[in-house]
């Protein structure tokens, strides 16, 4: 839990606004989220159940199921804006932002105080986050019409987001340190809480500020960061992270949680939750969400009869002994990221089916969530316990397709996957086994496939190649009905890692569909260590012309859009000129957008792939 949290917080059999539940009305997105509408019914029942529990007066909170000391903390407050929209709540929206305005926040420092029962004013890096999202998603319901207009303090959902985003730019997010956040003021990359790190918010928040005129932030690199410290994490293919860390992944210097900050114990639990999110909102922006999901069952180390809480040393389950109020908890967590990535691979389908199977006995037709034993202890102490049913309700909205991302479905109109596109020939490359192409070199004939497929009629598809070793993901994506892609290991476009000497998979999604059922849309191709001799480029590898548009290459080593260095040189080798151009395709080839020269001589003309280093070298023809 946020910071310190062996806090388990539990009962307050205690009276709010009760207006029921309709989940979001707007049309739902069919095909956009997982599809699990067996909860449907049930949800409003557990909701009311746990808004009867857990909020007083907008305060939302509770205690362990031992202890009789009540917390409300910034944390919570977050989980009930988030649940009381997805729930389609405005009611109880409206009564916990009034709340959170009033008693959370901290005017001199702009965010929201962290703890108000014992008093601590600093931030938890979680928590302001998702308030921030939470109002975002709220502020476009009013732009639809869905939601009315509501104030607090002057101030209306988008007038406070805008602040709040503004403090999560200026306070949270550690822009010398790879953009990783913040785990509370001063707390710097020797205690980060992975946990923290929810990707899947910043598309939204670059499409918001964009909006709103909120500059100072590169949300792709936060992205990229909030990915590299879950990436860092000891035994992270594994889908483990521990609950604080510093910035590579070691021990942290500080931070509490249970059982202890080093291990995957109630604050590093949630998240496979942050991952499923940013892999259901965005699996096309964030292959690495949905690689890190699919490498959690690909592992086995998570076991879906028992997925729990971890020793990260040695990658076992801690014990497996926590009550069941708290399994159904770590089940619903499991279970998001398992939904996320359940048409992926044949693993994480499994998965999900057999965390489906005792997670669905948890959701009961009675107002709250219990664990796989139902007798009167274990359901007293889950009524008692606020952290467990809150992430238990969060969970079961992931994975029952619920947990919407209402920005983008707002804001970009949906268009379902067109399922009578099929593919006639089936996905293949050959050869099936290449050579490693070497840094700084350049692709031969053995170190070239050619992949093929044939749809049935002209749809836009897109190629991907992962590397199970690296991880390494290159795609490219085209509208047409056939399918020929020339492929090499050489670093290219978007990339952060190299492939190496691995067996890579390649697969072929149209129109949205990437189904593991689809054998004919998958292929491998495997390679192996290069055998090649490095050599300098060598002069007359191709020919450039010039055109209008710029230099017209005849060369499928490069693609549309990539940009390299480009530098024209004599015949003697001295450089003439040097700069950064981009590659564009027109009706001549691909063109190389360089200011035409008047000169008539030959001369050389050396393109540098900016990602991979490799070099090519071509004599340019007189004008004519």
């Amino acid at each position: 839990m946020s910071r310190c949290l062996r806090i388990l917080l539990g009962i307050l059999v205690l009276g709010v606004a009760t207006s029921q539940a309709a989940f979001p009305v707007y049309t739902e997105r069919a095909g956009k989220y997982p599809s699990f509408s067996g909860w449907d019914g049930r949800l409003p029942n557990i909701w009311a159940g746990w808004k009867s529990r857990f909020v007083v007066d907008g305060k939302v909170g509770g205690n362990t199921p031992g202890s009789k000391t009540i917390s409300y903390i910034s944390e919570g407050q977050s989980y009930g804006l988030m649940l009381s929209l997805w729930m389609g709540d405005q009611a109880t929206f409206n009564t916990i932002w009034s709340t959170t305005e009033s008693k959370f926040w901290v005017a001199g420092s702009n965010w929201y105080a962290w703890n108000i029962t014992n008093y601590d004013a600093n931030f938890a890096g979680d928590a302001d986050i998702d308030i921030c999202g939470a109002l975002i998603f709220a502020s476009a319901l009013v732009d639809s019409g869905i939601w009315a207009p509501y104030t607090v303090g002057g101030n209306t959902y988008k007038a406070k987001a805008i602040i709040v985003l503004k403090s999560v730019i200026a306070n949270f997010i550690d822009k010398n340190s790879n953009y990783r956040i913040n785990s509370w003021p001063g707390a710097g990359d020797g205690i980060r809480n992975p946990s923290y790190h929810m990707p899947g918010w910043y598309p939204i928040f670059k499409e918001f500020a964009a909006a709103n005129g909120v500059t100072g932030m590169d949300w792709d690199l936060a992205a990229n960061g909030a990915f590299d410290l879950i990436e860092a994490q000891p035994n992270a293919k594994k889908g483990l992270a521990r609950n604080f860390s510093t910035g590579s992944g070691a021990p942290a210097s500080g931070g509490t949680s249970s059982p202890n900050r080093d291990d995957m114990g109630f604050d590093a639990v949630r998240v496979p939750f942050r991952m499923a999110l940013a892999a259901m909102w965005y699996p096309t922006k964030f292959p690495r969400a949905v690689a890190w999901g699919k490498n959690v069952w690909a592992a086995g180390v998570v076991d879906p009869a028992k997925p729990g809480l971890y020793t990260i040393a040695t990658a076992t389950l801690d014990g497996w002994v926590i009550p069941g109020y708290e399994k159904f908890m770590t089940r619903a967590m499991w279970g998001s990221i398992a939904a996320a990535v359940k048409d992926s691979t044949p693993e994480a389908k499994t998965a999900f089916s057999r965390i489906l199977q005792d997670f669905s006995t948890s959701v009961t037709g009675n107002n709250y969530l219990v664990g796989e034993d139902h007798d009167t202890t274990v359901v007293a102490a889950s009524l008692r316990n606020y952290f467990a049913q809150s992430l238990g309700l969060l969970g079961a909205l992931a994975i029952s397709g619920r947990a919407w991302n209402v920005w983008d479905d707002l804001k970009h109109p949906w268009v379902p996957p067109d399922t009578s596109v099929k593919i006639t020939t089936a996905l293949k490359a050959n050869p099936v086994s290449v050579e490693l192409v070497p840094a700084g070199g350049t692709a031969g004939a053995s170190n070239v496939t050619t992949i093929t497929a044939t749809l049935n009629r002209a749809t836009p598809w897109t190629l991907k190649l992962v590397g199970r070793t690296t991880q390494a993901e290159f795609d490219t994506s085209a509208t047409s009905s056939s399918i020929t892609y020339t492929w090499n290991s050489l670093r290219r476009l978007r990339m952060s890692k190299a492939f190496a000497s691995e067996t890579v998979d390649v697969r072929l999604v149209f129109n949205g569909i990437d189904s593991v059922s689809n054998t004919s849309s998958k292929a491998t191709v495997t390679v192996t260590p290069t055998t090649s001799i490095l050599t300098r480029p060598e002069r007359g590898v191709g020919m450039a012309g010039w055109t209008e548009n710029g230099l017209r290459l005849q060369d499928n080593f490069w693609q549309n859009g990539e940009r390299v260095r480009v530098a024209i040189r004599d015949l003697e080798g001295r450089s003439m000129s040097s700069s950064i151009a981009s590659f564009r395709q027109d009706q001549t080839g691909l063109v190389l957008e360089l200011p035409r020269t008047r000169s008539m001589s030959v001369r050389i003309l050396e393109v540098t792939d900016l990602s991979s280093l490799a070099t090519r070298q071509y004599l340019i023809s007189p004008n004519p």
